[in-house]
């Protein structure tokens, strides 16, 4: 007994072993760097709370600054820097004539008028705010009984999205007579001011975003051509509308829908309107211009769909139908669209043709191109067949109505085959064409 208390005394006089001083390290090691990194975080989350108050005070003093001024025409626009504690911080001041009094309203909100009041903003903003957000600060001062002695004139720009809620963060651009003479970037209002303007009857405003499209599918958008600005006055433009652009896969339905569709002069066969839009109907043209359209597949004679991008997200959606129409048929159903979105659309109203171009032996000629004709409908232009013939029947899908089949769209009807298109039918099954 006394030998196994000896021994374990001496064991006891050991100390740690090396696996046990190794693992003793690392969990240090550990513990230590967690330690640093939380340590890290706190120092910088308390340089960027001391650098948003020293913000907030600069910004309270500019404010009280703007109202104690003498006469609300002594406010003016204007941007100044200030070294504190080893940063420099940028106050901005937008001083801006308005018709709204009620603080916290958009300056885009209300009518066209004389200025109330004179909306001054003050932002604050500094090196390295990472995901801070700037100090903003709002006042107004109410305006003499005399009005405003200013020679110049305010105009504001609402930038909103389908829906009509305003978009932040779009520069928009004023040019006076095609000349660009200032910009401004909408506020989280969707508001962009232009607070000194010269009085003129030619200005327009403009917005060009990357990944944004206006209601004709154009990455820019305009206002109103002949936008007018007058002195001491607060101008209120219409809101220019910008979104996401949608995209539509378009494909045929019934009988017709194992035809290609045709290819029109400068189009994709189609055309289709949204009952939001300024025009009756939008062009569905190649892509290289917006909105335009791609066919898929590009080339063969197999079933094909289009898929038409850079289409400003109407809420009420498109109808489509048969391209070169004058009129759009009654009775279309709405396809839905949604920003940013592929939506798959059918085309209805459509029947089959398949044609054979042949000599006057009946022998079928290869390498030829087929045209179709609109006869007494409120088409306008010849479509063209998707691909050159062959030895087999070209096909293609073509609106319902009358038709005339010829080698040549421009020549007289001598060897052109008519033709009745019936909707969701495919009729005659074979066409002959002598050129």
């Amino acid at each position: 007994m006394a030998g196994t208390a000896g021994g374990r005394a001496r064991r006891g006089d050991e100390g740690f072993s090396l696996v046990e001083v190794l693992v003793a390290t690392v969990l240090f090691a550990a513990l230590g760097a967690a330690a640093a990194s939380v340590l890290v975080k706190g120092l910088a989350v308390s340089a960027s709370g001391e650098a948003r108050t020293v913000a907030a005070n600069l910004a309270t003093q500019q404010v009280e600054a703007v109202r104690g001024a003498l006469t609300p025409d002594q406010v003016v626009s204007g941007t100044r820097t200030v070294q504190l504690a080893g940063r420099t911080y940028t106050v901005t001041t937008t001083a801006a004539l308005d018709t709204v009094r009620s603080k916290g309203v958009s300056a885009c909100d209300g009518t066209t008028g004389a200025a109330a009041q004179k909306r001054v903003t003050v932002v604050v903003t500094w090196p390295d705010m990472g995901g801070t957000q700037p100090v903003r600060e709002e006042t107004t001062l109410a305006l003499p009984i005399s009005g405003s002695t200013a020679t110049t004139g305010v105009l504001t720009v609402p930038v909103q999205d389908r829906a009509g809620k305003g978009l932040a963060g779009h520069t928009v651009q004023l040019a006076l007579a095609g000349t660009p003479v200032a910009s401004a970037v909408t506020q989280r209002d969707g508001c962009a001011v232009f607070p000194a303007l010269a009085p003129g009857t030619t200005y327009q405003a403009s917005v060009t975003t990357a990944g944004y499209v206006g209601v004709d599918g154009r990455a820019t958008a305009y206002g109103p051509l002949g936008q007018s600005v007058q002195r001491a006055t607060v101008t209120k433009a219409q809101p220019i509308r910008y979104d996401r652009p949608a995209t539509l896969v378009v494909a045929l339905s019934g009988a017709a829908a194992t035809y290609p569709l045709p290819v029109a002069a400068g189009g994709s066969g189609f055309d289709l309107s949204s009952a939001e839009a300024a025009t009756t109907a939008t062009a569905v043209v190649p892509c290289g211009s917006a909105p335009c359209a791609a066919r898929q597949p590009s080339t063969g004679t197999t079933p094909s769909s289009w898929r038409v991008d850079g289409l400003f997200p109407f809420g009420t959606g498109y109808a489509l139908w048969g391209t070169q129409c004058s009129v759009r048929p009654g009775g279309l159903p709405a396809v839905a669209t949604a920003p940013g979105q592929v939506s798959s659309a059918t085309l209805a109203g459509f029947g089959g043709v398949s044609a054979t171009l042949t000599d006057s032996a009946g022998a079928a000629l290869t390498g030829r191109t087929l045209y179709a004709v609109p006869v007494g409908s409120t088409c306008t232009a010849p479509l063209r067949f998707p691909d050159p013939t062959s030895a087999s029947a070209t096909n293609v899908a073509l609106p319902a109505g009358t038709w005339r089949i010829a080698a040549d769209p421009t020549a007289s009807t001598a060897g052109a085959r008519q033709v009745t298109v019936t909707a969701g039918q495919v009729s005659p099954t074979t066409l002959a064409v002598t050129p």
